[in-house]
C-alpha cells in the first residue's frame, strides 16, 4: 500500500476505501478519534477501520472523500445536501475539526430552504429516507417538513404554518416550480385542499408519520383545528389507498397499516373512520 493510501475504511460491511489518513482526518473529528483509538489497539495499516450505520453507505462516504480530497469543497445541490449534511454530522465535520468544514457549508445551503420550490423540498425530503434516523436526530427532517407545511399554507386555506413568523415572512408568495394556488369554486373545491395529496404519496410511512405530527403541532384556533383534522384525515386515507394499490407485499402493507393504526386511532377519532380504514386494508 502506498503512502498516499495508508488507511483502509470499510463502510457498513459493503465496501472498502483505500485513502489517505492525513487528508481524511484533517476534516473529520470522528475519524481522527477512531484512528487514534485503533492505533492504540493494533496496527492500523494491517487491519484498517470499520464504520457501521454510515448515512448513505458507500455512496455517502465517497461524497465525503471527494470533499476531503478537493481541499474542503464539493458542489452542493438539492439532490445531495441531505446526504452531505447527515454525513457531516455523523463524522463530526464541523468547526471543531476544520475552519473549512462540510457541516457549515450544508447549513448555509439549507438556509435558503424557504426559497426552494415545492418539488425541491419533496426531493430533499424523500432523499432522507435511506438514512432517516440520522436525518431526524439532527433536525433536518423537521426543517424540511416546516418548509413543506409553509408551502401548503401559502397555497390553500389549511393553516399548517409550523415556522416562525419571521421565517414565513421571508418566504416568497410564489416560488419557481411551485404549484399555483387552486381556485376555490364548486367544480374545483376539492382541489383547493387536495392538490398536494398525490405528491406526498412518494414519501415513506415514517416520513408521513412525522408530517402528521408536525401538522398537528401547529397552533391554531378550534375552527382551524377541525378543518385541518378533516383535511389530514382525507389525505391519510388517500395515502393508504395509494399504498394498497401500489404495493402487494404483505410486509410492506403491514408497515402502512401500522401508520394507519397510529395516526387514525390517535388523532382522527378512530371510531368514525374505522370503516374507511377497513375498506382500505380489507380487514
Amino acid at each position: 500500500m502506498s503512502d498516499l493510501c495508508d488507511l483502509q475504511v470499510r463502510i457498513n460491511g459493503q465496501q472498502t476505501f483505500f485513502l489517505s489518513e492525513g487528508i481524511l482526518s484533517k476534516y473529520s473529528g470522528k475519524l481522527r478519534k477512531i484512528i487514534k483509538q485503533e492505533k492504540r489497539r493494533t496496527q492500523i495499516r494491517n487491519s484498517g477501520i470499520e464504520i457501521d450505520d454510515f448515512p448513505g453507505g458507500p455512496d455517502g462516504f465517497e461524497l465525503v472523500s471527494r470533499f476531503c480530497y478537493n481541499n474542503g469543497s464539493i458542489p452542493i445541490t438539492v439532490s445531495n445536501v441531505s446526504l452531505l449534511h447527515c454525513c457531516a454530522v455523523f463524522l463530526g465535520m464541523s468547526e471543531k475539526a476544520s475552519r473549512v468544514n462540510l457541516l457549515h457549508q450544508t447549513e448555509v445551503f439549507l438556509e435558503g430552504i424557504f426559497y426552494w420550490s415545492w418539488n425541491e423540498i419533496l426531493t430533499c425530503l424523500k432523499n432522507c429516507d435511506p438514512f432517516f434516523s440520522c436525518a431526524e436526530s439532527c433536525g433536518l427532517v423537521e426543517k424540511l417538513l416546516s418548509s413543506l407545511l409553509a408551502k401548503i399554507a401559502q397555497n390553500s386555506d389549511v393553516n399548517f404554518r409550523s415556522v416562525s413568523s419571521s421565517s414565513s415572512s421571508s418566504s416568497p408568495d410564489t416560488t419557481p416550480g411551485l404549484r399555483s394556488p387552486p381556485v376555490c369554486n364548486r367544480s374545483s373545491s376539492r382541489k383547493a385542499w387536495a392538490w398536494w395529496f398525490q405528491d406526498l404519496t412518494i414519501l415513506s410511512p415514517k416520513i408521513i408519520e412525522q408530517f402528521i405530527r408536525a401538522s398537528r403541532a401547529c397552533g391554531s384556533d378550534n375552527n382551524n383545528d377541525n378543518n385541518n383534522n378533516l383535511v389530514l384525515t382525507r389525505f391519510l386515507i388517500h395515502y393508504l389507498k395509494t399504498a394498497l394499490h401500489s404495493n402487494g407485499s404483505k410486509s410492506v402493507l403491514k408497515e402502512y397499516s401500522g401508520l394507519a393504526g397510529t395516526a387514525v386511532n390517535g388523532w382522527f377519532r378512530w371510531e368514525r373512520l374505522h370503516f374507511l380504514v377497513e375498506g382500505c386494508f380489507g380487514c
